[in-house]
């Protein structure tokens, strides 16, 4: 699977290996960060996200994650 812009200059994409996947900041010719999010990582991610307060929750609430 390739790429897929997020926004801001994020991408991620799945990878390096089963179960993580990869994001990085570009500034459209370099890549300037890369960070791999493992299962463990996603889940406290999603975790925060889920106590965060209804902000933050309420943002990703309203995301269509099916486009």
């Amino acid at each position: 699977m390739s790429k897929k812009y997020l926004g801001d200059g994020l991408y991620i994409e799945i990878g390096p290996y089963p179960g993580a996947f990869t994001l990085t900041a570009e500034n459209g010719v370099d890549v300037q960060d890369r960070i791999i999010l493992e299962g463990s990582t996603i889940r406290a991610l999603a975790d925060y996200i889920h106590r965060s307060g209804p902000t933050l929750k309420d943002v990703f609430d309203n995301i269509n994650f099916r486009s």
